[in-house]
């Protein structure tokens, strides 16, 4: 119970017993006024619902100061990026570090129930995305005389013009009606859309310093900001060469963590899980290592990735 809810309450009150004492005869109001009075006048402590309580500010910038708010996974093809991500999403969800040797179908079932539960939102840029996919746009839609939307236009249907949520926008809001929990947006192959006019004034309002910070949106004049609790992580392959330039104020932006071919023992058990005998296993580590020596001497993010 907020203080203006009680002053309301009341103020409410007080007028139905004006109205009792004009029409009844009864007239016993007397702890009533003592109690109200004490509230009004900050005596008496309103009682607060304890049930469900969030955790607190500091609570839970202590459970995510670890973590930056953008990052971005990049590396050659078959380093394992997607892979990645579903722990990466996971750990910035829970707020802490996956332990080690934990089963990865575990840690894919909670991701999942993230998504299902609309924590983790899923989402690939590519050339055609769009600003209004991503943000928010306008679309067509019929209506009746009445203005209630129809799928049948006839002589007394009209089209209009409303502005829609993009997949961005839809998750930054549910994110501010959730402060105590976090958010993670996964944007794969980050680097094939056109940048710059996906984001729009969010290349701004992304940043760290600036997450809260309001503008208005074009589409529908609303206010809009990024809250904290919002996290982003792309992935980008570094082999592909239709790629939109990546700006320094992406970079800016965005922490970028590499994700390296891996031909260690795992992968080496791995493949020898498969039927593989131990012998070839290591000759083709070795041989897929010497290709990739060579290989990045010409560009690094055109090496052989263990899983492609």
């Amino acid at each position: 119970i907020e203080k203006d809810d009680v002053t309301r309450y009341i103020t409410n009150c007080r007028k139905i017993r004006a109205f009792r004492d004009t029409n009844f005869k009864f007239k016993n109001m007397r702890v009533f006024d003592v109690m109200s009075w004490e509230l009004l006048t900050g005596k008496i402590e309103p009682r607060r619902n304890t049930f469900n309580k969030p955790a607190s500010k500091t609570e839970f910038q202590i459970r995510r100061s670890n973590a930056p708010l953008n990052q971005i996974l990049y590396g050659p093809p078959g380093t394992g990026k997607t892979y990645n991500v579903v722990r990466y999403a996971v750990e910035l969800i829970e707020g802490k570090k996956i332990l080690p040797g934990e089963n990865y179908d575990d840690v894919k079932a909670r991701y999942e129930k993230y998504v299902g539960s609309g924590q983790i939102k899923f989402t690939t840029f590519h050339q055609s995305f769009s600003y209004e996919e991503f943000v928010e746009g306008i679309r067509p839609i019929v209506v009746d005389r009445y203005g209630n939307e129809t799928n049948t236009a006839h002589s007394d249907t009209t089209v209009i013009y409303r502005a829609f949520n993009g997949v961005f926008k839809s998750l930054c809001e549910k994110a501010a009606k959730s402060p105590h929990m976090n958010f993670v947006c996964v944007i794969d192959e980050i680097n094939r859309g056109n940048i710059s006019r996906i984001f729009g004034e969010l290349i701004t309002l992304i940043e760290e310093s600036k997450r809260g910070t309001s503008v208005i949106l074009p589409y529908s004049q609303a206010e809009f900001s990024v809250p904290v609790n919002l996290y982003i992580l792309g992935t980008m392959n570094t082999a592909d060469r239709s790629l939109a330039i990546v700006d320094y104020a992406l970079r800016r932006r965005f922490r970028f963590c590499p994700i390296a071919p891996e031909f260690n023992n795992a992968f080496r058990e791995f493949i020898v899980s498969k039927g593989i005998s131990m012998e070839h296993a290591k000759q083709i580590i070795s041989k897929v290592k010497a290709a990739n020596v060579l290989i990045a001497e010409i560009d690094r993010g055109l090496e052989i990735g263990h899983s492609y």
